[in-house]
């Protein structure tokens, strides 16, 4: 027997009521969540120590903040990798408004942004829950499951604050889609329009991705099997076109420029290999039914494929029971568009372990500039959610009756499971299974080198597997109770609906405390007296190499610079020179590279490299400037210095030909520049430097460089060239060579000038007035929408308490 309540649109008051209650109630449980990790003070950042926080996003925030308290917009960070665009990587998320929470003390801003956007990704599910029919304690179950998922809890350890901040706006993008397609109004659609933008200018483009594509499978399942509605589909088309637009003029300050870097850069065209990186591994499935099965790194070693944050995807044991019990017992109606959604999601989540991954990917805008198929699970998450709030509908239900099977078969499936379990617990067969584990450790996609297995830890990883699994019978157990005691009439549904909502709050919130890791944010900087003492060395500025080789981004709060470094998209000059000189995909490579003097180092200005007190094993002639607080400095006197002049060039036919020259080594200390365009002058072949260029002025966004010339020759400053750099001698614009495939030059007569380089690029001009712009008609839009319905009454009210 299905169960059939085709719920109406609720009333504004029953709205507000039932918001104000579950918005204490998600309170609750997120202080329970994030209280420790609140009080544990400004000088402390939320996240694993090795995670994305400490290496990317505190170094990138503390930039920015930087720059913005210095009155400039961050659009270029010359720190990393010779220089490259800072706002145009939208994970800087400079126009995001509540990354403004970032100008209070650091620790207190990560941890309160985390804290609000969880808490908005639940109000946003709670939402989305009753706009699909969900009653009583269903939209709670919702918000709880997908609030404090795995995939919130397992992201916050690993530091993945983008992803987080954009995964916030999905409900709510889902909920104005559904809203305005099925009850047309200027407000549901500009709040739709506002979801939109924000889910994008939150710095994560995959996930705006994921949301739009979440909402075509919703509302394409919901117009086919509704009978009579295939106008949705019209109503979504013309939605989408608009809101489409819209939402590129909001986010353009930040879209406009990204744009401009994609399509010059190493993720431009489609690559098998690199969309399908981190695809589902379908043992890691069993993460749905027990976390921890394969460890997840904050209680145990993770040994299972990619890493813990990707491939943990566990919503609640209560979330799984019910949801089954929607699937089992509404009408297909109400639950085929979320269940095809799961269904779906899945799929494209195995990536390429499935057939249709490639074909779908080549074949969807877009598709080719992320990586991460795993990501699509944060669709079936939200999938999960919204089917168990309508399974909360079938508590107590007559359905139940007949479906049990034969308690014979029950006790013994269930003495089979304990026996499984002891046998796991006690590591019976370790030995056996030491040879498989070991060839699995080393198999597959791996992003940190794993040990090799012993007997030993392979007893550790049965042991902790049957825990855990031992775990979930249990949640299993205390959800069956209550839904046990409502078919029987000895417990009422909502109080029963109530339970299982508090149950699983506890159970996601349990799971959860062990992801709430902090780290000291002085770990994120480079110590003081360091700074000063690579600061003091005469003939700067240089760029150095820090003994930690996974965490260069530290720099840039220091203001330093470095040729390592990690961003997630870079420009396709630079990706194409580190793939030369480093003669492997430069996509691929982590900030590990430049730990040791080499030709091109040299050239590129990197003159000073630290190293822990005795923990220098390099063979090249560097020289021991100081030590300071357990580290040495070591200085390669063969560094060329930031600007310099050269009479001594040699031009090849294209970029092609000098990144080979590149890649044969053919770089030295005394190389004459490689360019790809003919200069005015004669060269000098093996003439020594013509005269001097000292800094007269350097700030992120441009330099003054002062020359002095016996003869017409070319000042080469060692920072990237990028589409928006311009220079001017003597006040007068002049033209910039690229030099080696990756750096400026410039020409310039003889005698005393001055070179002045600024970074002033149209995109970033137009976006900021388009968006600016864009804002204001949206508030303009909806202050009309508000007076409109204010002045039709109470009853006007039609978007579902959206």
């Amino acid at each position: 027997m299905r169960v059939s309540r085709v719920q109406p649109v609720a009333p504004r008051e029953e709205w507000e009521s039932s918001g104000r209650w579950a918005l204490a109630l998600f309170v609750v449980f997120d202080l329970a969540l994030f209280l420790p990790v609140l009080m544990a003070g400004a000088d402390c950042g939320l996240g694993v120590q090795d995670g994305d926080s400490p290496r990317m996003f505190v170094p990138w925030r503390q930039f920015a903040r930087q720059s913005l308290l210095a009155g400039e917009v961050p659009i270029w960070n010359p720190h990393l990798m010779a220089g490259l665009p800072y706002l145009a990587s939208l994970q800087a998320a400079i126009f995001y408004p509540p990354n403004a929470l970032y100008l209070l003390p650091l620790g207190l801003a990560m941890s309160l942004t985390r804290f609000l956007h969880v808490l908005l990704g639940q109000l946003g599910a709670w939402a989305l829950a009753r706009e699909a029919g969900a009653r009583g304690a269903g939209p709670l179950v919702a918000g709880l499951a997908f609030g404090l998922s795995a995939q919130t809890t397992y992201r916050i350890f690993g530091g993945h604050a983008c992803q987080l901040d954009a995964t916030a706006w999905v409900p709510w993008v889902l909920l104005g889609v559904l809203c305005s397609i099925r009850r047309p109004a200027l407000l549901t659609v500009a709040r739709t329009i506002a979801a939109s933008a924000l889910c994008l200018l939150a710095g994560y483009p995959q996930v705006f991705y994921i949301a739009w594509f979440s909402a075509c499978i919703v509302v394409t399942v919901e117009a086919v099997t509704g009978g009579g509605r295939l106008r949705l589909l019209g109503r979504f088309a013309a939605l989408t076109a608009a809101v489409a637009l819209s939402t590129a003029v909001l986010a353009a300050a930040a879209l406009l420029p990204a744009l401009e870097l994609l399509r010059d850069s190493s993720r431009a065209g489609f690559d098998p290999r690199f969309a399908s990186l981190v695809s589902l591994a379908p043992e890691n499935l069993l993460t749905l039914l027990a976390p921890r099965a394969l460890g997840d790194d904050a209680t145990a070693p993770y040994w299972g494929q990619s890493f813990a944050p990707e491939s943990i995807f566990y919503v609640g044991i209560a979330t799984l029971v019910l949801a089954w019990r929607a699937v089992r017992l509404l009408e297909r109606p109400r639950i085929l568009p979320w269940l095809v959604l799961a269904e779906v999601a899945l799929v494209m989540a195995l990536g390429a372990r499935t057939p249709l991954f490639l074909p779908i990917a080549r074949t969807l805008p877009g598709m080719s500039m992320f990586r991460g198929p795993a990501k699509f699970m944060l669709g079936f998450g939200l999938a999960a959610a919204m089917l168990a709030s309508l399974g909360v509908a079938t508590i107590g239900s007559s359905g139940d009756a007949g479906r049990g099977r034969p308690r014979r078969l029950g006790w013994i499936a269930a003495a089979l499971v304990l026996a499984g379990l002891l046998a796991l617990y006690s590591g019976a067969g370790a030995e056996a299974l030491t040879p498989w584990l070991d060839r699995y450790l080393h198999s597959g996609e791996r992003y940190t080198p794993m040990p090799d297995a012993t007997v030993q830890s392979t007893r550790e990883a049965m042991r902790f597997a049957a825990t855990d699994i031992l775990r979930s019978l249990f949640l299993l157990a205390l959800t069956a109770a209550p839904l046990a005691a409502a078919s029987a009439g000895r417990l009422s549904r909502p109080r029963a609906g109530l339970l299982l909502a508090l149950l699983l709050g506890v159970d996601l919130v349990t799971l959860g405390r062990p992801c709430m890791k902090t780290f000291p944010l002085e770990r994120c900087t480079l110590p003081a007296e360091l700074t000063e003492l690579i600061g003091s060395q005469p003939g700067g500025p240089w760029r150095v190499s820090l003994w930690d080789r996974i965490d260069q981004n530290r720099v840039m709060p220091a203001g330093l610079e470095s040729l390592d470094g990690y961003e997630a998209i870079l420009p396709r000059t630079t990706a194409d020179f580190y793939d030369a000189m480093e003669r492997r995909p430069a996509e691929t490579r982590l900030p590990e590279r430049m730990t040791e003097p080499r030709p091109e180092t040299r050239i590129l200005n990197q003159r000073f490299y630290v190293y822990r007190a005795g923990g220098r094993d390099s063979k090249a002639p560097l020289r021991l400037v100081g030590r300071t607080g357990g580290l040495e400095l070591w200085e390669d006197p063969q560094a060329r210095p930031r600007a310099f002049l050269t009479a001594d060039y040699r031009v090849l036919p294209d970029r092609a030909a000098v990144l080979e020259l590149v890649r044969a080594g053919g770089l030295g200390p005394d190389a004459p520049a490689l360019l790809e365009e003919q200069p005015g002058f004669a060269a000098s072949r093996g003439a020594g430097p013509p005269g001097s260029a000292r800094f007269l002025a350097r700030r992120p966004l441009g330099s003054v460089v002062a020359t002095d010339s016996t003869t017409r020759c070319l000042l080469v400053v060692t920072d990237a060239l990028y589409r928006g750099w311009r220079a001017s001698v003597d006040g007068a614009p002049a033209r910039i060579l690229r030099t080696w495939g990756l750096v400026r030059a410039v020409e310039i007569p003889a005698g005393r000038h001055q070179v002045e380089f600024r970074f002033d690029p149209e995109t970033v001009v137009a976006g900021i007035g388009l968006s600016a712009a864009g804002w204001l008609l949206l508030l303009a839009a909806v202050t009309l929408a508000r007076r409109r319905r204010h002045a039709d009454g109470p009853d006007a009210r039609t978007d579902g308490g959206v």
